[in-house]
C-alpha cells in the first residue's frame, strides 16, 4: 500500500476513528508543501473540524477546517508541511479530541 503519492490517488483508511466514523486520504507533493485529499463520514452535520499534518518532530500543522456532513464527502486541502515530513495525519473536533487517526 503507497502511504504518499506524488499524482495519483491511493486512498489510505485512518487506522483509528471513533464509533460510526470513518475516512481516508491521499498526499500529494506540491511546491508549497502537501495536498491532502480526504473522505469524511459519519461526523457531526454542521460541527466544526480541523485536519492536521504532523512532522517527526511532534509539530503540528492545520490543513484546514471543515463542516461535518450527513454523507460522505471529499474535500482537498493544504499543509505547509513537505509530505516528506508528514508521519501523522489526523482529525480533531472542537474540544480537539482526536476523531480520526493515522501514523504513516
Amino acid at each position: 500500500m503507497m502511504l504518499r503519492d506524488g499524482g495519483g490517488d491511493d486512498r489510505v483508511p485512518f487506522t483509528f476513528a471513533l464509533a460510526d466514523t470513518s475516512g481516508s486520504f491521499a498526499l500529494h507533493r506540491n511546491p508549497t508543501g502537501t495536498s491532502i485529499t480526504f473522505t469524511h463520514e459519519g461526523l457531526g452535520p454542521q460541527d466544526v473540524y480541523w485536519l492536521w499534518l504532523t512532522d517527526a518532530t511532534g509539530k503540528r500543522v492545520a490543513a484546514g477546517t471543515f463542516l461535518g456532513t450527513n454523507e460522505a464527502t471529499t474535500v482537498t486541502m493544504q499543509a505547509a508541511l513537505a509530505m516528506d515530513r508528514v508521519v501523522r495525519v489526523w482529525v480533531t473536533d472542537e474540544d480537539d479530541v482526536v476523531i480520526l487517526d493515522k501514523t504513516l
